[in-house]
């Protein structure tokens, strides 16, 4: 809030601004305000320069866990570690995980397929993780 000019402050007022003369406290102040109003833009644009490069190294490392979660080579469980899983209680996120584990096998057999395994294997694998998980065994 401004207070109310007087006849008076007019006057004066007026009187300096038909000298056209700037004093050094009008020249300062107005260029002080510029370089105010520049920092804060230069903030905000280091905040978004900073942000940007956290989504870009989010980016880059969510790329990463994605290729090594495509490319992985699923170990499917021998008969020895099954026999072991026959004694113990098998949670259902275990067999479903290990379901999906061997869906995503399935569907690049190719890439993700252990060595020396057989897509037949997987599909058994699969039909008795699936049969355990909804009771039919």
């Amino acid at each position: 809030l401004k207070p109310k000019q007087t006849k008076k402050m007019k006057l004066m007022s007026s009187d300096e601004e038909e000298d056209g003369d700037d004093d050094e406290f009008g020249a300062d102040a107005a260029s002080d305000d510029d370089d105010e109003e520049m920092l804060d833009v230069e903030r905000q644009s280091r905040l978004i320069d900073a942000e940007m490069q956290l989504e870009r190294e989010e980016a880059a490392s969510e790329l990463r866990r994605t290729i090594a979660q495509q490319t992985a080579v699923f170990h499917l469980p021998t008969a020895e570690e099954l026999e072991e899983d026959e004694n113990r209680v098998v949670p259902p996120s275990e067999l479903r995980a290990r379901i999906d584990d061997v869906l995503e096998v399935l569907a690049a057999f190719k890439d993700r397929r252990e060595p020396g395994r057989s897509r037949s294997e997987y599909i058994e694998r699969l039909g008795q993780d699936m049969a355990e998980l909804f009771g039919y065994l």
